[in-house]
């Protein structure tokens, strides 16, 4: 699905993301395969999009205390907004994969 809207191959994509294009082909045509995150990630910035996107989470708009938080990480220094971010996705990743996946899987998503 992404990668059909980016208007790639899976070689392409494969390529772009730093992965085999057998890898990829196991994400998108297996149930069971199970990435790990920094490939989800690879996969992501690759095409472009958010992490959430290429695990099939929704976004949604900012609650005031995410808004808050999103302006206090602001004034941080690199090295801090850095580890929020770093912390921020394992949180992320973790929700994602144990919130049900409405029939979606990983590769299904992707391709």
């Amino acid at each position: 699905m992404l990668r059909d809207e980016a208007g790639l191959t899976q070689e392409e994509l494969a390529e772009r993301a730093g992965l085999s294009r057998p890898t990829l082909w196991e994400m998108e045509a297996h149930d069971n395969y199970s990435p790990r995150l920094e490939t989800l990630q690879r996969v992501a910035d690759a095409l472009g999009v958010g992490l959430g996107r290429v695990v099939g989470v929704d976004p949604v708009p900012l609650s005031p205390v995410l808004q808050e938080i999103v302006e206090a990480a602001r004034a941080m220094p690199p090295e801090r907004q850095a580890m929020l971010a770093d912390l921020a996705r394992a949180v992320l990743f973790t929700a994602a994969m144990n919130r049900p996946r409405r029939g979606r899987r990983v590769g299904a998503v992707i391709a």
